[in-house]
């Protein structure tokens, strides 16, 4: 049990920390190919909202 938390918690922070750094690049690259502000700001909200989980 205990292993499994420390294995988990390790991955699960670096997951995040990657996720975030990507969606940020994926948003900006998806924003500029669509030029629609409104899946930029989807992107944006959830993005803020994997981060705040």
């Amino acid at each position: 049990m205990r292993r499994e938390h420390s294995y988990e918690s390790r991955d699960g922070h670096a997951l995040v920390w990657d996720h975030g750094s990507q969606t940020r690049e994926r948003g900006n690259r998806h924003e500029k190919l669509q030029g629609k502000g409104l899946v930029g700001w989807w992107h944006l909200v959830c993005s803020v909202a994997l981060r705040y989980k």
